[in-house]
């Protein structure tokens, strides 16, 4: 079967696109070059909105962990509202997965996750780590003084947790309910966090995508 090929028409126009895309992909970059370089000691904050689920019961010494069980969509479908709601609660973010194929796709990912806006955040290749409101990671380390860190791919709280018990303010241990391992890892975190006296809360992804407090 011989493919058809587009008219000149056509390809101009996936030209233009192809443009416009990569010119607001490269503005972003400045963006966050620029904001992060002339605020470096700032906490980035969004418009406050009404988000009942994310105010924290912890008190200031005790870290709140949180286990997000997702049922409708994908850790990387679910991150960015979490981080919107986190900047716009005044706190910093630490986003931690175990391989670097992780953070590369999360990069592109908060970049370009809607239309009309995106997450200001780095990684260590991007430098200045301390600067970045959002900061992606394989490791262990909290360079931007994040308050909130979230967890993907059976990244471990309780390693984090025995060496800085006060860091955070909130951990987020987010799982794929449908990935079988995923929810294996994930019920051993909780096993293993109940042992260590920490007291994580369960939340399930409900049939409008709002996160419902389980027992």
């Amino acid at each position: 079967m011989v493919s058809q090929q587009p008219s000149a028409g056509e390809a101009v126009k996936a030209g233009e696109a192809a443009r416009e895309a990569g010119r607001l992909y490269s503005f972003a970059r400045r963006w966050q070059r620029d904001f992060c370089s002339s605020r470096s000691g700032d906490v980035f904050k969004l418009q406050e909105r009404d988000r009942p689920y994310v105010s924290s019961q912890a008190s200031p010494l005790m870290t709140e962990i949180r286990f997000y069980h997702l049922q409708g969509r994908k850790p990387e479908e679910a991150l960015p509202a979490l981080l919107e709601e986190a900047l716009a609660e005044g706190l910093r973010a630490v986003v931690e997965a175990p391989a670097s194929e992780w953070i590369e796709a999360l990069d592109e990912r908060l970049w370009t996750y809607a239309d009309e806006s995106f997450l200001p955040h780095g990684s260590a290749r991007d430098g200045e780590p301390e600067t970045q409101p959002i900061f992606l990671t394989t490791g262990d380390d909290n360079p931007n003084g994040a308050r909130l860190r979230v967890l993907l791919a059976g990244a471990r709280a309780a390693p984090i947790l025995e060496r800085e018990p006060e860091a955070y303010q909130r951990i987020v241990i987010l799982f794929d309910g449908a990935d079988e391992e995923a929810r294996a890892g994930a019920r051993a975190q909780w096993a293993e966090l109940k042992a260590a006296g920490h007291t994580p809360t369960y939340w399930r992804e409900g049939e409008t995508g709002a996160w419902e407090q389980g027992r």
